[in-house]
């Protein structure tokens, strides 16, 4: 252990004789996150080509699309939705205002009208990615350490665009892509700035404006937030008001658009009931793997001090995934069924726990090799 200690100690970045490995690295990852987002895009616009639209987007375009105001979709929220929070029917709108205004009709209407998902996506990916990257390269430590981020960046990056669910839904005119993309974003941010600032309060508006399911996520985050403030300052009351006003806001928007969801008529009966209930606990059992992941991530980040509130992010993932019965519980008893699309974030914790590693990789390599050369 102690040569392979020294072997990796000779790529230290005070050594000046591996600088241009460090210029070569960023190269390499700069290079390598752009092949990720380029074949990503390329998959993603030819899976849009051949893919007809559903009836559910069709109705989405015509109905809460064109035949509404923006006035009436901020207000009354978009009709005939499960979800009604609008945003992601808004920057249709716009959409198809500059398609009929710029006479882009030449554009594959498969093609054009799913461009808005495909664009959040990248951006999510995009803009985490170069905010870590840019972290890691002016942070450098050791040259070895700092590919291993690189390879742990692009795993996240090419994992939260090539995920089977995640690409499906990047290419549908449906809220689920910004839905996705938004609380990958937040959970990403939130662990790396560990503090509440503007960034994030926009995020989680957008967010509570992009799907009704964001209710349950920010406000089990911000349940853990509170936790974690309330235990590390043993004061209840400074730890409330700092929670309050950090996401008092988007729980307000989101419980507004929450409270005008329909009831539906999917799930009627017992028989439905039942029969929705067998297939949410089948997939809540495959996906015990989430838990899994939250624990290692709070076992991981809960080391250093610096870290420690990087925690909340995966206490909050694991509440999540142990609070899902209840949510499935509401969506039934809401007359809609089951599906997985309804837990796309579950999938994301891989992605977030990649992330985590990054950050902390070079803490756990100086405890390592203080450790052996004791």
């Amino acid at each position: 252990m102690g040569r392979f200690i020294n072997f990796i100690d000779k790529f230290d970045s005070k050594n000046k004789r591996f600088e241009s490995l460090g210029h070569c690295l960023s190269a390499m990852g700069i290079a390598v996150f752009i092949f990720i987002t380029a074949m990503y895009c390329s998959a993603a616009i030819k899976q849009a080509l051949v893919k007809d639209f559903w009836a559910d987007e069709a109705f989405g375009l015509k109905c809460a699309v064109r035949s509404t105001s923006l006035e009436q979709l901020l207000i009354l929220g978009a009709p005939g939705q499960a979800s009604p929070a609008p945003l992601d029917y808004i920057f249709l709108k716009i959409l198809d205002n500059v398609r009929i205004s710029l006479h882009l009709e030449w554009v594959p209407y498969n093609v054009y009208y799913r461009l808005n998902s495909l664009f959040w996506t990248i951006l999510a990916g995009v803009g985490v990615t170069s905010l870590y990257f840019c972290y890691f390269r002016s942070n450098i430590r050791n040259y070895f350490i700092f590919f291993l981020q690189i390879f742990f960046l692009a795993w996240a990056l090419a994992y939260f665009y090539f995920r089977h669910d995640d690409l499906h839904f990047a290419i549908e005119t449906r809220p689920y892509a910004l839905w996705n993309s938004l609380w990958f974003s937040f959970m990403a941010l939130f662990l790396f700035y560990r503090e509440f600032n503007w960034l994030l309060l926009i995020i989680s508006t957008a967010l509570a404006l992009t799907s009704s399911g964001s209710f349950f996520q920010l406000l089990v985050l911000a349940l853990c937030s509170f936790a974690f403030q309330s235990y590390k300052t043993k004061e209840f009351l400074p730890a409330f008001k700092k929670t309050l006003l950090e996401f008092s806001f988007p729980l307000l928007i989101s419980i507004y658009y929450s409270s005008k969801v329909g009831h539906w008529s999917y799930c009627f009966d017992g028989d439905s009931y039942h029969e929705y209930s067998k297939e949410f606990f089948g997939f809540w059992a495959h996906k015990c793997r989430v838990a899994i992941m939250a624990i290692l991530g709070i076992v991981a980040t809960c080391t250093y001090q610096k870290w420690q509130k990087c925690s909340v992010v995966f206490f909050t993932i694991l509440l999540l995934y142990s609070l899902s019965p209840f949510c499935n519980y509401m969506i039934l008893s809401k007359g809609m069924f089951f599906s997985s699309r309804q837990y796309l974030y579950y999938d994301l914790t891989f992605c977030i726990l990649s992330l985590a590693l990054a950050l902390i990789l070079p803490n756990y390599w100086e405890r390592i090799k203080s450790h052996y050369k004791k």
